[in-house]
């Protein structure tokens, strides 16, 4: 879904400790990220790439970085993690071979662009900025992990999206990623809407007595969690002619949305 090429000009003249660092990182990242959604690249290339005067990336690999250990338990498995692919030499080939969701990676950069990156924070900025430019109704189920860290949608929420159009799911995408945004520094207590209210532009409520109490009311607001357990869903986020079923776990502090739609049945 995102890919990264080693870009050979972004290592020249570094120095052999910058270059380790950067390997450094481009390991701890590769850990971090989920191989199913980002693969790193590089061109045989960046072996004849000079770090330093006279040392090449060659001679860093196998006799030349300070941190021997590193050289010799980590880097062979880094190494291995990479996917050869023939030698990319600006943003447009980038594209043309490895698609619009692509950037460099490297350690010094002649213009530090937004497809310029050299750590983990840069990756996550990158994914979450591209993945919020293309991601459809059908297509969020593949960009939830990266678009959301602490809301989860049941199967029930992605059905319900189908029924929207572009412009109204850019809609409702805005008020899940408030919500998730939110939820990020939920970290103690349970679960309160007026904070939620008080520190965004969501607008959440609960349920009248008379919905809650009428069992054919309430079983409309039942709904699947991910693990199989209905749970009901009653508090909701007011906005247009939709409403956002949520119900927050309080164990773990994470949001699950099941519903999105109009106005359930009172």
């Amino acid at each position: 879904m995102f890919d990264y090429y080693l870009l050979e000009e972004a290592y020249e003249k570094v120095g052999i400790e910058a270059f380790q660092n950067n390997l450094i990182r481009l390991n701890e990242t590769i850990e971090i990220c989920n191989e199913t959604v980002d693969t790193f690249h590089y061109s045989q290339e960046l072996y004849d790439v000079s770090v330093a005067d006279n040392v090449k990336v060659t001679d860093c690999i196998y006799y030349l970085l300070p941190d021997k250990q590193f050289c010799v338990t980590v880097l062979p498995r880094l190494l291995q993690k990479l996917k050869v692919i023939q030698r990319i030499h600006n943003y447009g080939e980038l594209c043309n071979l490895l698609g619009a969701n692509s950037a460099f990676w490297g350690e010094c950069f002649q213009n530090k662009l937004g497809y310029c990156l050299c750590c983990s924070d840069d990756v996550y900025s990158f994914r979450f900025l591209k993945a919020k430019t293309v991601v459809t109704a059908s297509t969020l189920s593949m960009y939830a992990n990266v678009l959301f860290k602490k809301i989860v949608l049941c199967d029930s929420a992605y059905s319900n999206l189908n029924n929207y159009s572009q412009q109204e799911f850019k809609q409702i995408l805005e008020r899940l990623l408030a919500l998730d945004n939110y939820n990020q520094s939920w970290v103690l207590g349970d679960f309160a809407p007026k904070n939620v209210t008080l520190t965004t532009s969501l607008n959440v409520s609960y349920e009248s007595d008379k919905t809650n109490n009428n069992p054919k009311l309430a079983a409309k607001r039942y709904f699947q969690l991910p693990n199989g357990k209905r749970e009901y869903f009653e508090p909701h986020i007011k906005s247009g002619n939709f409403r956002i079923h949520f119900y927050p776990q309080n164990s773990e502090h994470i949001i699950y949305v099941g519903y999105i739609g109009p106005h359930l049945p009172i």
